[in-house]
């Protein structure tokens, strides 16, 4: 919605079902002459833990802003208000597109050999 424009240039869609967002995040990608999409490098946003369902709407505005929820002034429905926080729009071209996902599964790994925590670089305060 609004691309190109900034302070209003934003992806908006609707939960069809109940969805824990923290499944969920968005790409930007650019769209292919055969209709694919492809990622660009960088380019992803994550929700967070929070839990939406219909009826309401998911706002990310790809500038800064603090997240909010707030209801619709006509419909009273929930609108969650995400900001992506890029200094500049991000849908210049008509090629640039968003890919909203949702992970079928995570795999956390691990490190492959022993590195330093950033805890031994901040000063734990002495109990008194």
């Amino acid at each position: 919605v609004d691309a190109g424009v900034p302070n209003k240039e934003r992806i908006a869609f609707r939960p069809t079902e109940t969805i824990n967002l923290a499944t969920c995040g968005i790409l930007l990608a650019v769209q292919n002459e055969g209709g694919g999409s492809t990622p660009i490098a960088n380019h992803f946003f994550w929700f967070g833990e929070i839990e939406v369902k219909p009826p309401s709407w998911v706002i990310v505005f790809t500038g800064k802003g603090t997240p909010t929820q707030i209801p619709d002034p006509t419909t009273k429905n929930p609108l969650h208000i995400f900001y992506w926080g890029f200094e500049s729009t991000l849908f210049q071209y008509r090629e640039q597109v968003p890919i909203i996902f949702r992970f079928a599964g995570i795999n956390f790994g691990t490190h492959m050999k022993l590195l330093p925590s950033f805890k031994q670089l901040i000063p734990i305060p002495a109990k008194t």
